[in-house]
């Protein structure tokens, strides 16, 4: 008897396309897909390990005209971007209560509303909503509580345009319209 297949899906198809018992599968819309994503963005051999970014194909022929590169931080793919709520009670398990999928484009913060709409649907509007840095605004912070009583708890994203780099007024001396004198702008304004 074969060992098993390893939990990696790459091995997993490969031994669904072996088998002449479950090849079946190999003809549905999404187990194909679902091998295509694993081909472009994983080396299939073991141990599976992400494509380096010079070694993606072209993102227009990949899984569907609709995926896009993106990268996030130093993670960097081709396809769509999923976007998972859970639950995080200690004394509970772990439940996904969301799954929105979004093209790889899209900003984080901006399904955090729809996603707290749709739980508040559903009853499932939590009291407190943990968020990574990229889903939280100040607006969020406002509108979570108003419209779903709900504090939203997350660190708000960094300012990262050219004007936080360095490159805009903030922090650096200016002149009064009135006199000469230089002052230095207090943090956040400019």
């Amino acid at each position: 008897m074969p060992p098993p297949p390893s939990p990696y899906p790459p091995s997993r198809i490969a031994a669904i396309a072996a088998s002449a018992e479950w090849d079946w599968l190999m003809r549905v819309p999404a187990v194909e897909t679902l091998r295509r994503v694993w081909v472009q963005q994983f080396y299939a051999e073991e141990p599976v390990r992400w494509r380096a970014a010079s070694d993606l194909p072209p993102s227009a022929v990949v899984i569907s005209p609709e995926a896009r590169y993106s990268k996030k931080r130093e993670t960097a793919w081709t396809g769509d971007k999923a976007h998972l709520t859970e639950t995080c009670d200690e004394d509970m398990p772990s439940v996904v209560t969301d799954v929105d999928t979004t093209v790889a484009t899209t900003v984080d913060h901006a399904v955090t509303a729809a996603v707290q709409a749709r739980l508040a649907t559903r009853g499932l509007a939590p009291r407190e909503h943990l968020a990574d840095t990229s889903y939280v605004t100040a607006d969020h912070l406002v509108t979570s509580q108003r419209e779903h009583d709900c504090t939203l708890l997350g660190p708000i994203h960094e300012d990262y345009s050219w004007q936080a780099r360095g490159h805009g007024l903030r922090g650096r001396p200016i002149h009064d319209r009135v006199g000469t004198r230089a002052r230095d702008l207090p943090a956040g304004a400019g």
